[in-house]
């Protein structure tokens, strides 16, 4: 039954256009001045 419910909520949400965002774990760090270089080692 739960399973059911869900698939209806996703299916509809898929046709309104509404998503649903992922957690990232990825980490972007970036350097303000243009530098390149070894941002760990400053």
């Amino acid at each position: 039954m739960r399973g059911k419910v869900l698939l209806a909520l996703w299916d509809t949400f898929k046709k309104n256009g509404i998503g649903i965002p992922y957690p990232h774990r990825e980490i972007i760090v970036r350097d303000g001045a243009g530098q390149k270089g070894n941002w760990a080692a400053r």
